[in-house]
């Protein structure tokens, strides 16, 4: 007989037992977080629901407020369409998608913390910025600019673009604020552009205020510069500043040599010699002092030369006194050549009358090129005559006039070197013109 073949035992269930157990958990588990989620949903809608049943049994002044808190809310919701495809912020983009109470109770959140809001602006798209508070209505107190500041400057590579942004809706908002924040500002890069930006949007009608903020710039080699844009932008509006900020450039600084002409000109507008000729004559060093009296007396000779040639009695330097002649002889020849001829006829034979006859040839190429070519061919000076006539040819051939140009250059008794010299001119003129 065979031996009886042994009994198998039945597979084990213990694997199918696990699985099972395991899927039941996880339905469980997703079970209670959603349990959990619309529990959460219910309670966020009743504490709503209560808040704003709160609101609606307050008095007056809290339905006043109420209400404009819903209304910032409500043009607040009108920019979510717009953020999703423009939001940064992990924060903002977890509401975007919930049911319209939740979005409202973030948004109150978002309210109660505006700082985060704006912060939020400021990174996310700075193009829009503006646009976007003004459509919020939505206005950062001066506390919110510096948080947004900190936020912004904090880190090794600050962001210097939104800054300027930041600075320039700070000082639209509070100006005074904003000028008490850059007087302290240790860093001189954002103390810079702060104060730029202070200078160019200042106010003419109150410009007593302008005065520390450039005083401390003065104290910094670095930030000196800062006083040539306020003495050329604002020397008009009031000449005393003007006088007061070129008196703070160092005597070895080149700004004193590019700006004496506008505060020059502001004294004009004083229309005091007295006062001018004190304070031009304290002027240093000695070649910026020549340079605003001739700017004050030319200046002055374009409403009244009588006054001027009066002005010239008060140079003690024959050589600046002449060189200021030729300048208000060449500012009469624009209204009257023959007064001006008559000037410039009696003058000594010599470099100041050729001069004077190469300032009378350029102030009047523009209107009357052909006599100003006559004026500069007239010059004996043989280098002051050439550089005269090149500047005439020059104007000749860029103003309305530039036909008759060429007839001129055929005809002209002029050395082939110098002739040679104008055609280069005249190609470089054609070659900037549009084709």
């Amino acid at each position: 007989m065979t031996e009886p073949e042994k009994s198998q035992s039945p597979p084990s269930q213990l694997p199918m037992i696990i699985s099972a157990v395991f899927f039941a958990l996880v339905s469980l588990y997703l079970l209670l977080e959603l349990s959990n989620a619309n529990a959460k949903n219910r309670d966020a809608e009743k504490k709503l629901s209560e808040i704003r049943l709160r609101e609606s049994q307050k008095g007056a002044k809290s339905s006043e407020s109420g209400s404009k808190k819903s209304g910032e809310i409500k043009k607040l919701r009108k920019e979510l369409e717009y953020w999703k495809k423009k939001a940064e912020d992990s924060e903002f983009k977890k509401i975007l998608p919930a049911p319209a109470p939740v979005v409202d109770s973030h948004l109150s959140k978002f309210l109660s913390n505006r700082s985060n809001f704006f912060n939020f602006l400021y990174e996310s798209d700075p193009a829009s910025r503006a646009e976007t508070l003004k459509q919020l209505g939505l206005i950062p107190s001066n506390d919110e600019f510096f948080l947004i500041f900190n936020r912004l400057s904090s880190g090794p590579s600050p962001s210097f673009l939104l800054i300027s942004k930041l600075f320039g809706d700070w000082i639209n908002s509070d100006r005074n604020d904003f000028c008490n924040f850059a007087l302290a500002m240790e860093n001189e890069k954002l103390f810079q552009m702060a104060a730029q930006l202070i200078v160019r949007t200042w106010p003419p009608e109150n410009l007593s205020g302008l005065g520390d903020l450039l005083a401390k710039a003065a104290q910094n080699p670095k930030l000196i510069h800062l006083l040539g844009p306020a003495i050329m932008m604002h020397s008009m509006a009031n000449p005393h500043y003007a006088k007061e900020w070129f008196e703070m450039i160092p005597e070895d600084s080149a700004l004193r040599n590019s700006h004496i002409r506008y505060v020059a000109m502001a004294l004009v507008k004083e229309k005091n010699q007295e006062s001018a000729a004190t304070w031009l004559a304290g002027v240093r060093p000695d070649s910026v002092k020549d340079a605003g009296i001739f700017v004050f007396v030319t200046e002055t000779a374009k409403s009244d030369s009588q006054i001027a040639l009066a002005f010239l009695d008060r140079i003690s330097s024959d050589k600046l006194r002449s060189i200021a002649f030729a300048g208000i002889v060449g500012e009469i020849a624009k209204n009257d050549i023959d007064e001006a001829a008559a000037m410039a006829y009696g003058m000594s034979e010599g470099d100041e009358k050729d001069r004077t006859y190469a300032i009378i040839a350029g102030n009047i190429a523009a209107s009357s090129p052909e006599t100003a070519m006559d004026w500069a061919s007239a010059i004996s000076n043989e280098e002051i005559s050439r550089g005269s006539i090149l500047r005439v040819a020059d104007i000749w051939m860029r103003g309305e006039n530039s036909e008759s140009f060429s007839d001129w250059l055929e005809s002209a008794q002029i050395s082939d070197d110098l002739r040679d010299e104008i055609n280069r001119i005249v190609q470089g003129i054609q070659a900037e013109s549009p084709r």
